[in-house]
């Protein structure tokens, strides 16, 4: 049964900058504002990958004025970061593969059972309910032979089936059944122990109804990472917050994912391009009463 989350999860390319997603409620900051100071920290992390950030013909030249500068607010980051397939790649493997990133909400799982598929830097991770309320996320892969698990958003789904040696794992990642691995009507082989061969999990935790994850699995405590946004948002009653299915929206957005935030983060734009939040967007009625 496909769930009523409106979205369509099989869109998300997040392999290339020029297939980036973009959806309005998923753009929650990782654990600091978005200012200068922030980028600047970020673009240390690049500078701190193995080779240094000076790899000629295939990089680019980061040098500590540009971090300072940047910090600072002097200057933004250079064009190349946001149209380079190396600065893409070197992105996706010393931030978005090392730190904790917000992939779903919870609500995208309403019910036991729920599948809701998605990829995050290349990888297909499914997030999944189980049938204890838990909500957790895999690898979307076979472990046999690799098939993609979960093409589509489920809801009530008993089980997990491979679409191609019908290899069966519980919600929670176990895996149940392997037909015929032991030859005819043989389900059983000391080759393909169930209690070793469940779903890969990847670690994940959950708050205020976002679903994070950390693809290495050696990120900070998720505690300490979310503190800086917790205390920022201390104010705000996240139990009064509603998904909307009939304003959510999907979006494939053939741009860089740096550029897709900072349009999305500046209120500027709203009355000319979005007019239709002018009752709820107090910008947009500052701006037209003047």
């Amino acid at each position: 049964m496909p769930c009523s989350s409106g979205r369509d999860p099989s869109r998300v390319n997040a392999r290339r900058p020029v297939a980036a997603k973009a959806s309005g409620d998923r753009l929650l900051r990782r654990g600091r504002p978005l200012d200068a100071a922030g980028v600047g920290h970020q673009l240390s992390r690049l500078h701190r990958l193995p080779g240094g950030g000076n790899r000629t013909g295939t990089l680019w030249h980061t040098d500590r004025t540009l971090l300072q500068d940047v910090s600072a607010g002097r200057r933004g980051l250079p064009s190349e970061a946001f149209i380079g397939e190396a600065w893409f790649a070197a992105e996706a493997e010393a931030l978005v593969a090392s730190q904790w990133m917000c992939i779903a909400l919870e609500d995208d799982v309403p019910q036991s059972g729920g599948l809701y598929p998605m990829a995050l830097a290349g990888m297909p991770l499914v997030v999944a309910r189980g049938h204890d309320g838990v909500v957790r996320v895999f690898h979307n892969v076979c472990g046999h032979r690799g098939a993609m698990l979960v093409e589509a958003a489920q809801c009530g789904a008993r089980s997990i089936t491979c679409p191609y040696h019908q290899w069966r794992y519980a919600i929670d990642g176990a895996l149940e059944h392997t037909p015929h691995a032991g030859g005819f009507r043989v389900h059983h082989a000391p080759e393909a122990p169930h209690d070793q061969l469940g779903l890969t999990p990847v670690r994940s935790e959950c708050w205020n109804g976002f679903v994070f994850v950390d693809m290495s699995g050696t990120a900070v405590d998720f505690d300490e990472h979310i503190r800086p946004t917790a205390d920022r948002l201390a104010p705000v009653d996240f139990t009064l917050f509603r998904h909307d299915r009939e304003i959510d929206g999907s979006y494939t957005v053939h741009a860089n994912c740096k550029t897709i935030v900072e349009h999305f983060v500046e209120s500027y734009h709203v009355p000319q391009v979005h007019p239709e939040l002018q009752t709820t967007e107090r910008l947009c009625l500052f701006l037209l009463r003047r």
